[in-house]
């Protein structure tokens, strides 16, 4: 049974952390926990995808015509 590469503890299932190589457990798969090395670049990432998402689902204002 592989172990946890932050907490060295055997599970049966371990998930490869996006931003760096290693493999950690469900608990220490987040980068704030396993102290990722590439955290900064996974904030900007995220800083990135956020902002598309909010100029893409931006709410442009209508005029509404009287009768």
């Amino acid at each position: 049974m592989p172990k946890c590469t932050h907490c060295k503890r055997k599970n049966p299932i371990m998930l490869p952390c996006k931003w760096c190589v290693h493999d950690f457990c469900t608990r220490c798969l987040s980068c704030e926990i396993h102290v990722c090395p590439n955290i900064d670049d996974m904030r900007k990432f995220n800083l990135k995808t956020l902002e598309q998402q909010l100029l893409r689902d931006q709410v442009q204002s209508v005029r509404i015509v009287k009768l």
